[in-house]
Order: C-alpha cells, then structure tokens, then sequence
C-alpha cells in the first residue's frame, strides 16, 4: 500500500477544546481492545490493558521527559454528558498515569515517573480536545492507523473497517482509495473478520482453544484468503465475500477444519499446521489446490506429508533430484580444496554413486520395457 498522511479536516480543528484529563473517558469500543468484552465504565480495566500491552510506558517517559505538546490533538465524542476519548487512548492513558501516584499503585503498575517537574505537570492539566462524531474522522484514522505512522495490528484494523462498513454505510472500494491500497487488503482485512466471526457464532472456532494459546495471529486468517485455492475450499464467491457468514452452510465443517489446520486445537491437543506464513502458508493453500492434498489434510497428516501426497510421486522425484543434482554441483566445488584423503568421505561419496546408478538403471529399464508395447 502507498503511504499517505493523517490530516484532521480544518472544520474539526475549530471544535478544539481543553479538557482536564480527569474529565476524559478511555474508549471501550477502541480497535485495540476489540473483543475484550470491556464497558464503558471499567475505566481501570481498560487503563491496566493498555499499560500491560499496548507499550503506553513508551509515552509517558516522553511525556515527563518533554511535557504535553499542545498539537498532539486528541478526539472526543460526547456521550451520555461525558468525553469519550476515540484517539488517542494510548497519550491518554499515559497522561492519567503520570498525573496519579494512587491510581498506579491501586493498579499495580511500576516504573511510572512521580514527583513530574512542575513545568511538565502544568502541561497536563488540560489536553487539547476536539468534540466530533465518529463517523467525521473514519478518514483521519484510516490514514493514521491503516496505513500510516501508527499502524494498528491487523486484527484491530479489520476491526476499524468493519465499523466504517457496517456503521458509517462506506464501501470497501472507497476505504481502500482513502489509504492508497493498491494490493486489496483491506478487502482480505474484512473478509477475514467476516470468516472469522462466522466461525466464532457456529461454534467451530473460539479463539481460546487455539494451540498454543498465543498471541492471536490473525494475518494467517486475512493472508490465506488472497489464494484462490483456500477460497475455492470454502465454497467462498466474490458477490458474497462482503457478507454476513459469507460461506455456505454445507461447508461450516470444512470452516472448522480450515482453522484447526491455522490454529491447531489445545482441548484435542492439534498443533497448527501454520507456524510460519512463509513457507508453511504458502504450502498449505497449495496442498488445499489438489484433491490428493485435501485429503490428506483431513486425515490428519503432518504438512510435509501432505505437501508430497498433493504434488504426486513425478513432480516429487523431479524436485528431489533436481535438489540432489544441486547439491552435487556444491560438492564438485569443494573437492579439490576441501578433500584430504579421509576415508570416510570417499566411502559416502561411493554410495552416493552407487545410489545414482541404480536410480538411472531403474528409469532407463522402465523406457526400454515401455519401448517395447
């Protein structure tokens, strides 16, 4: 994607106002919180959560270190007579941290600067705010966190699209023009999230099981959605990718399968087939390309296996001796430098010799017999 700039439209600017950070509620319906399941009200839950994974002690020692700059806006709606903070949750946090000794000892969170200078103390006791509505800055942050200087992960990214889809009624075409994508990702971004929700309310998927239970690696999901071979799996059609539960009801087990194999199973002790994108993706989506291969794959065979059983014994043998046949020329290049007479080395090079002769003798018995009908 071609990188563009976050700038706040001119009219938003004049909604500008100070509001003491006390004042200011942390967003529960923050991209990075998605599916924490955190109200609105558990303002100390959602505070420990951004200092414990969304690096805020990054900001807050900059923050005492330099005071508050007037020009890091942050933007509001008002709710229910309140502020709530839409961006910049993360300065926020940092700012009720530094401002409060009380609050991080009740929360057990060390390592906050207390006593601050009192020239940047006076900086914090109010923050530049602009009061507007979320649907008038779906543009700014898609530049800012879609594509720009403060990219999102891409669980929370799919998360921003599905809003400014579902909520504020814009087409994905138009999302992806705003952040200059050229490669469809926001498309796959959303898609993902539309499988991914599918898979959760069948019950073929909870994000718990997932073996390890690590971090949630949601780009295998997005990723292996710009194969052809994965789609075709799933029954999945362009007019319906965008949709609510875009795959068909007869292919919800093939669902639960596709994420076993992306995620593995802990309570059925399934280690994922997918460590890597790179190769073991790119593997998997070809082996989902072949008859062969999805068969394998259901029978629970390791991806290596199932990688074989998809390409067939020729293109295997092809690769294995063009493997061998590559290693041989490394070897030859050695030989002259790195060979001084031991016997174990021209032993192992004898039956690599002898392996090759009765691999040609073999092929060239199977031309002649055929020669022959």
């Amino acid at each position: 994607m071609k990188k563009r700039y976050a700038v706040p439209s001119p009219i938003l600017l004049e909604n500008k106002q100070d509001i003491t950070p006390e004042n200011l509620l942390l967003d529960n319906e923050n991209p990075r919180l998605m599916g924490l399941g955190l109200k609105l009200d558990e303002q100390d839950k959602i505070l420990k959560y951004l200092w414990r994974e969304k690096e805020v002690s990054e900001l807050f020692h900059s923050i005492a270190s330099n005071g508050y700059w007037p020009q890091e806006l942050l933007f509001a709606i008002a709710k229910d007579g309140r502020h709530v903070v839409v961006e910049g949750n993360r300065r926020l946090a940092a700012v009720l941290l530094l401002r409060s000794p009380e609050k991080c000892k009740s929360l057990d969170i060390t390592g906050v600067p207390h006593p601050l200078p009192p020239n940047v103390a006076k900086t914090l006791e109010t923050l530049p705010v602009i009061v507007c509505s979320r649907q008038a800055l779906w543009q700014y942050m898609s530049f800012k966190h879609l594509n720009g200087p403060q990219e999102w992960d891409s669980i929370a990214k799919a998360q921003y699209v599905k809003r400014v889809y579902d909520e504020f009624h814009v087409d994905l075409d138009t999302i992806a023009d705003t952040i200059g994508d050229q490669h469809e990702t926001v498309k796959r971004l959303f898609h993902g999230l539309r499988l991914l929700d599918q898979a959760r309310n069948e019950g073929v998927f909870r994000e718990e099981d997932r073996y390890p239970s690590r971090k949630f690696a949601y780009s295998h999901l997005w990723t292996a959605l710009g194969y052809s071979s994965v789609r075709r799996f799933l029954g999945l059609k362009p007019e319906t990718m965008a949709k609510a539960n875009p795959v068909p009801k007869r292919k919800i087990e093939d669902l639960g399968l596709f994420f076993t194999w992306l995620y593995g199973n802990k309570e059925r002790d399934i280690k994922p087939l997918v460590k890597t994108q790179n190769p073991d993706l790119r593997d998997l989506a070809g082996v989902m390309g072949t008859e062969n291969g999805i068969a394998a794959l259901r029978r629970g065979l390791p991806l290596d296996v199932c990688v074989r059983q998809s390409r067939g014994d020729t293109e295997m043998l092809r690769e294995s001796l063009v493997n061998v046949e590559s290693g041989l020329r490394e070897a030859s290049a050695y030989v002259a430098t790195g060979y001084a007479g031991e016997k174990d080395t021209l032993l192992l090079a004898r039956k690599i010799a002898q392996m090759a002769n009765d691999i040609v003798s073999r092929m060239e018995a199977w031309r002649t017999a055929r020669s022959r009908k």
